[in-house]
């Protein structure tokens, strides 16, 4: 009933014309798209969501990524859940090592 399910999984919609030109122009600049610098906010508009509607977006590894950098400290031992962390507004229980 109602949507077919095409296996792709939740999507979301961005509206890039609620930007500003300015900020348009720097994604054009940023992923060097070929847009005239003198073109209007539609054309900006447009190139834009082009670009974007074409990225491959990896889902799985940037959530790993920051699970393993919020669990393994590099600089010394963890600090483990006895820790407060530092937006907890408890204090720090353990000394990292430097």
């Amino acid at each position: 009933m109602g949507e077919e399910d095409d296996g792709a999984g939740p999507s979301s919609v961005v509206d890039f014309s609620l930007l500003s030109p300015p900020a348009l122009m720097r994604y054009v600049k940023h992923y060097k798209l070929d847009v005239p610098a003198s073109c209007d906010k539609a054309r900006l508009v447009r190139a834009v969501e082009e670009h974007f509607s074409v990225q491959l977006v990896d889902e799985v590894r940037p959530p790993v990524r920051l699970t393993r950098h919020m669990t393994h400290d590099t600089r010394g031992p963890s600090i483990g859940p006895a820790a407060a962390l530092p937006w907890s507004g408890g204090e720090r229980r353990t000394q990292l090592a430097r």
